[in-house]
């Protein structure tokens, strides 16, 4: 692996070799994992023409990558917003709970166990987010009045928006 600082966190139970050379890198793989941020493309330096490319960055379109890495095979494989729009949802649950009077140190903690929660769940095989949501309206408690109040509110309308808008910015970007 190959990033500014020469560190990284220990991922995983095996050791990963850690560069700041980026050709070094290209050099010793087949396949380059491209994740840098669009606007730190053009700093890669990589010739890699023999090499199997795959980008997971957006706004980088294929020509461009291929110019930047010499390589002809590119794959994009886009991964999403990552966790930015379930972090504003945290962001507003903690700022409504900090606004209630609840110290914000107890405030993050509870929301980050909710979306920990949350997305353990959601992760299994099982119902959807859409039989979830039905069936936490069904059960007619607190989370109900919420959910029934939200449903009727223009969030799913500003939540389309925003989505809208990070794809505009993608295409407009490559």
């Amino acid at each position: 692996m190959s990033n500014r600082s020469g560190t990284a966190a220990p991922i995983g139970r095996k050791p990963v070799n850690i560069t700041t050379d980026n050709q070094a890198l290209a050099d010793a793989c087949d396949v380059i994992i491209l994740c840098v941020l669009p606007a730190a493309l053009h700093t890669i330096k990589i010739d890699a023409p023999d090499k199997l490319i795959l980008s997971v960055m957006a706004g980088a379109s294929l020509a461009t990558i291929s110019e930047i890495t010499g390589s002809l095979r590119v794959v994009r494989a886009m991964t999403g917003p990552v966790p930015g729009f379930v972090a504003y949802f945290a962001q507003c649950m903690v700022d409504y709970a900090t606004d209630a009077g609840i110290s914000p140190d107890v405030a993050d903690r509870a929301i980050r166990q909710l979306f920990l929660a949350g997305g353990t769940i959601l992760a299994k095989d099982g119902p959807t987010p859409a039989e979830h949501v039905a069936g936490m309206i069904d059960y007619a408690g607190t989370t109900a009045a919420g959910l029934a109040s939200m449903q009727t509110s223009p969030i799913a309308r500003s939540i389309s928006d925003g989505l809208d808008a990070a794809v505009a910015k993608a295409r407009s970007m490559g």
